[in-house]
């Protein structure tokens, strides 16, 4: 349980873009919170949908603070909500993902540790369609501590974005890089941009996490992560950005950018050869392995498949 003495403040900031069909659930949920000390922050990125009206009673009732602003991307929303965050502590949601009400109570205690400047906690990705859970977080690849290197040697993050809490002092001490905050907005690609700030969080601060499921992430067609090739190619700029910030040795660099357009080549297998050869060799010149190999003779036998049975069947 919270103690009177760890009763900080918490700035919940919630971006959204025409999202009208799921923000009052999000919303809900953080108002079921048990831990109470909270203020609701959220910010319409330049909806057209009827995202408005939906916040309209939470609005009138002062149960939230509503901030509008021309489209910029969730990136730039997140940080015009730090902007007006008046909490010790800052916690994101995604606006199509709802907490379980215990999750502020069970996370705030850990910082306690004046050491630990983020807590997160794992997540229940459910489908739209028909509420089944698809995936939990396994918590073996989870960690604690000085989580850089488990990060960074991560080829995406561990750290669900809709779980994390931060220290906002922490946030005033991390570089900006060409952003007008924390997050990096030229990047417009959503996983990456939470990637690259949880690279630049983890670098300098501790971290900890509830090993409890404390979030519904919620699955359906328009998910931004669903774009794989788009968040790869960001994926690479997060990669390179982070390297010449912290200055990464350069093999260890290179071996990570390299996974990423492998990944891509093979994304690219079944609709386009000469796509798929193309970043298989670019993986190369970063890095070989005998992988590589394995994935080109097996797209080329492929094409040599398709050409016969075009020619002759």
């Amino acid at each position: 349980m919270v103690t009177r003495s760890m009763n900080p403040l918490v700035s919940v900031i919630i971006p959204t873009y025409n999202n009208a069909q799921y923000i009052r659930e999000a919303i809900e949920s953080v108002l079921k919170q048990t831990y109470r000390n909270f203020e609701l922050i959220v910010v319409d990125d330049g909806s057209t949908d009827k995202t408005r009206e939906a916040l309209d009673p939470y609005i009138n009732k002062n149960q939230i603070k509503y901030i509008y602003q021309n489209n910029k991307k969730q990136g730039a929303a997140r940080n015009t909500g730090i902007k007006h965050a008046q909490g010790e502590l800052i916690a994101l949601l995604d606006s199509d993902d709802l907490w379980l009400p215990e999750k502020l109570e069970l996370q705030v205690p850990l910082f306690i540790d004046k050491k630990v400047e983020l807590v997160y906690a794992g997540v229940m990705k459910f489908s739209d369609k028909d509420n089944r859970i698809v995936k939990t977080t396994n918590f073996e690849k989870c960690f604690k501590g000085y989580i850089f290197d488990n990060l960074f040697n991560n080829d995406k993050s561990f750290i669900p974005n809709s779980s994390a809490v931060i220290r906002k002092s922490c946030l005033e001490e991390i570089d900006s890089i060409n952003v007008s905050g924390p997050y990096w907005e030229d990047l417009s690609c959503v996983t990456s941009e939470d990637y690259h700030f949880f690279l630049k969080l983890t670098h300098k601060f501790k971290a900890d996490y509830v090993p409890k499921h404390l979030v519904r992430y919620r699955l359906y067609d328009t998910n931004s992560s669903k774009d794989t090739i788009k968040n790869l190619m960001a994926a690479i700029a997060t990669t390179k950005n982070i390297s010449s910030l912290y200055n990464i040795p350069v093999k260890r660099t290179r071996m990570k950018i390299s996974r990423y357009y492998l990944s891509i080549g093979y994304n690219y297998r079944k609709t386009s050869i000469l796509k798929a050869l193309k970043y298989y060799l670019k993986s190369m010149r970063y890095h070989i392995r005998f992988e590589h190999f394995k994935l080109i003779v097996a797209l080329l036998s492929s094409s040599c498949l398709r050409s016969f049975k075009t020619v002759f069947l």
